[in-house]
């Protein structure tokens, strides 16, 4: 098993997330990437996000996005993708879950 690394900012993991991806795969889900990384900041070590924050960030989706199902699909890719790398120490992905809007009755 891999060392967290320490030294590695969210961005820059964003970053080698997205070479391993297809260039058209690249191009689609590089904004969606970018806006998440830019959400935490840019130089935050990855290794600090914690699953509050990552619930936030699906929450903030099911109020903003009509697309919410991809881009919580793509960042739970890129959540499984720093576990498995070792930037990360648990699998945040889990925490990445569609949130129901409120109904009235």
């Amino acid at each position: 098993m891999s060392q967290v690394n320490q030294g590695l900012s969210l961005g820059e993991a964003v970053s080698r997330f997205l070479t391993t991806l297809a260039p058209a795969e690249r191009g689609v889900n590089q904004p969606e990437l970018h806006k998440f990384a830019r959400w935490y900041g840019w130089e935050r070590y990855i290794n600090e996000l914690t699953a509050p924050e990552v619930d936030n960030y699906a929450e903030y989706l099911s109020l903003t996005s009509s697309d919410q199902a991809r881009k919580l699909g793509l960042m739970r890719a890129f959540l499984v993708y720093a576990k498995k790398e070792g930037w990360t120490k648990t699998n945040l992905a889990v925490h990445l879950k569609a949130k129901k809007g409120k109904t009235r009755l």
